[in-house]
């Protein structure tokens, strides 16, 4: 996991300067020691989603593309 500051130029280059990070529930845990990562759930901010049918509906994207093989 990196920090919102890291992510800064990735999202910058998105159309929309939109992007989504996904993780399951191993990888929030430590997030939630974070200040800031509990007051943003609060507010809505994070989404869940169950199954990757959730997933595609919550962040609007083919349940295709999220099947693919992650590359970097």
């Amino acid at each position: 996991m990196r920090g919102y500051s890291e992510h800064a130029q990735e999202v910058i280059k998105q159309p929309g300067h939109l992007a989504w990070n996904i993780y399951d529930e191993r990888c929030e845990r430590p997030a939630l020691g974070f200040h800031d990562y509990r007051e943003i759930t609060k507010l809505g901010s994070i989404k869940r989603a169950e199954t990757i049918e959730e997933l595609a509906a919550v962040t609007d994207h083919p349940v295709e593309a999220l099947k693919r093989p992650w590359r970097m």
